[in-house]
């Protein structure tokens, strides 16, 4: 049905009142890879940007979810990443008597646990995503991006942790 009337010497007709976006029909986790079928083509109107909406299906399947994304919610370019993902950041408070002295953000460390001079190696390869250190307690804080499966381990070996720098 095409509606259209003259307003102040402007033709609108209803179909251009509108245009398509993407919504979710579900809830979708962080790290998920996003299918046709967990969305739907809606109209939304024309006042909302457009820029800021994914409108084309073919810009959505087979990425994944940057973030939570929430049921009802409409598709953003910001919610999609071309790969999954899913670490998590865990800080650590090491001393610096600990710490190699080169490290730095963006380092690329192997994760030890050393008990009683013995040292076992819990990561090969994590990096590092936040350094701050405190000369009030001579230690320094430290994230470093882990799998979720590694979490528990890093953690587990509280302050036994010692880092080594990957060439």
């Amino acid at each position: 049905m095409l509606l259209s009337g003259a307003l102040g010497g402007a033709l609108l007709h209803q179909e251009t009142l509108q245009h398509s976006a993407l919504q979710l029909k579900r809830d979708i986790a962080a790290g998920e890879k996003i299918s046709a079928g967990d969305f739907r083509i809606v109209a939304i109107p024309r006042v909302e940007s457009v820029v800021d909406r994914i409108v084309n299906p073919d810009d959505a399947v087979n990425l994944f979810a940057a973030h939570t994304l929430m049921s009802g919610s409409l598709l953003r370019p910001t919610d999609l990443v071309d790969h999954a993902d899913t670490r998590v950041s865990v800080a650590l408070m090491i001393a610096n008597s600990t710490i190699p002295p080169t490290l730095t953000i963006g380092s690329d460390v192997g994760v030890w646990q050393v008990v009683d001079g013995s040292a076992h190696l819990l990561m090969a390869h994590v990096t590092v995503s936040d350094l701050r250190a405190d000369e009030r307690t001579d230690s320094t804080t430290l994230s470093l991006a882990l799998d979720p499966a590694d979490v528990g381990a890093v953690l587990g070996a509280g302050d036994s942790i010692r880092l080594t720098l990957n060439p």
